[in-house]
């Protein structure tokens, strides 16, 4: 009886299932890729952010991932991707909607505080030019100093001039980066004079470099270049607890270095969400170096977002970051209401605590640095980015010396 019962149920529901697998709506194609709102940039080099073919299958996923990728960029205010109905049935039109912003950016950092030990102030600028020759090219002009005020003394000049194709060749994929590049940081322990007489650490760099990239899936990217130094001189003399001496001087032309990343964060400056990761290998001398960089946001309420940061400064795909960060940090931003004072400005707070530095000590044990930044970051129409910040941090010991 249960057989019998189930047959005829069966049969009673097959058309049903059957008109409703007939019914199943077909995909969406793309029937055209267009560009709203653009006047200084070419539609082509928006539509290379935006990986749908025409004639193919419409990706919803891949149209959120498009506007972050165009959102990031500093060339756009605001990015909207819209779907218009097509001419034939099935088919819908992709518009990529843009409010551009000025070709010319401008970055400012300026950090004051006490990391150990030692009480120096940090500044940084950055100049670019994000549509060189109408064409989307990139000229970028960073530089930076540490001036040290009180106790170990830190100082340090930088200076990078940087030309960056997004699109080599006009491809979708491929990115070019080159330029001249100038370095010279010292670190002295303990006394003011930077010489040979004490601990102390040098580096003295310039000179030009070249590299290639190529943008994976969604987000990720992979890059090598190489380096040739017309100066390179990096020396350093530590005093180990039980009176050794370790010293080194490390001179090197020629360097390379290979990266991988990604960058998903919804927007280049006040991010809510997505990530920035890289891990970079090279030569800075004779030996290998490594570095790793990873930033994660997460929205939360009352347009505010948490971060967690580890390792140096995230970059992006072609240039490093002017911010100083502390190698394990949380942190927290919440946006500033600027309105109606300026419609034109963004602002936000934001607040981090880390750790800063660790080290093992014969005497003293483990001892450990950490600290608290806060700070107040502006995008201004007329004077571009200007972040300013206090650090402060403090050494805690945690275990007794041997």
């Amino acid at each position: 009886m249960k057989l019998l019962l189930k047959m005829v149920l069966v049969l009673a529901l097959s058309p049903a299932l059957a008109f409703a697998q007939l019914e199943e709506p077909a995909p969406l194609t793309v029937e055209d890729v267009r560009c709203r709102g653009n006047s200084l940039t070419d539609c082509r080099l928006i539509l290379r952010h935006v990986y749908l073919t025409r004639g193919g299958n419409l990706d919803e996923r891949e149209l959120e991932n498009a506007r972050l990728r165009l959102s990031a960029l500093s060339s756009f205010e605001k990015v909207d991707i819209l779907l218009e109905k097509g001419v034939r049935r099935g088919a819908v039109i992709v518009v990529v909607e843009v409010t551009e912003a000025s070709p010319f950016a401008a970055e400012t950092v300026a950090s004051a505080g006490y990391i150990r030990s030692a009480y120096t102030v940090d500044l940084g600028h950055r100049w670019s030019h994000q549509n060189l020759f109408g064409t989307g090219k990139i000229l970028d002009f960073t530089i930076r100093g540490t001036l040290p005020i009180d106790g170990p003394r830190q100082e340090g000049f930088g200076a990078q001039l940087q030309y960056i194709d997004p699109h080599l060749f006009d491809s979708q994929r491929y990115y070019l980066f080159g330029g001249v590049r100038f370095t010279d940081d010292r670190f002295k322990f303990g006394n003011d004079a930077f010489n040979d007489a004490g601990d102390f650490s040098r580096t003295d760099l310039f000179g030009v470099s070249l590299g290639v990239g190529r943008r994976l899936w969604g987000f990720s990217y992979v890059s090598a270049s190489l380096q040739y130094r017309f100066n390179a001189d990096v020396a350093f003399r530590f005093s180990a607890p039980d009176g050794s001496i370790e010293s080194g001087r490390e001179t090197s032309r020629f360097g390379w270095s290979f990266t991988y990343g990604w960058n998903s964060e919804d927007d280049p400056y006040f991010p809510t969400q997505g990530s920035r990761f890289f891990l970079s290998t090279g030569t800075a001398g004779p030996d290998n170096e490594f570095a790793i960089g990873y930033r994660r946001h997460w929205r939360a309420a009352n347009q505010g977002s948490w971060s967690f940061n580890l390792g140096r400064p995230a970059r992006t795909d072609v240039r490093p970051s002017l911010e100083q960060s502390m190698p394990i940090s949380f942190g927290y931003a919440r946006q500033l209401q600027l309105e109606p004072l300026d419609q034109r400005s963004r602002a936000r707070w934001f607040v981090e605590l880390g750790l800063v530095d660790f080290r093992d000590s014969d005497q003293l044990g483990l001892q450990t640095e950490v600290g608290i930044k806060a700070g107040i970051r502006i995008l201004h129409r007329s004077f571009g980015v200007i972040d300013l910040s206090l650090i402060g941090t403090t050494s805690v010991g945690l275990g007794g010396g041997r």
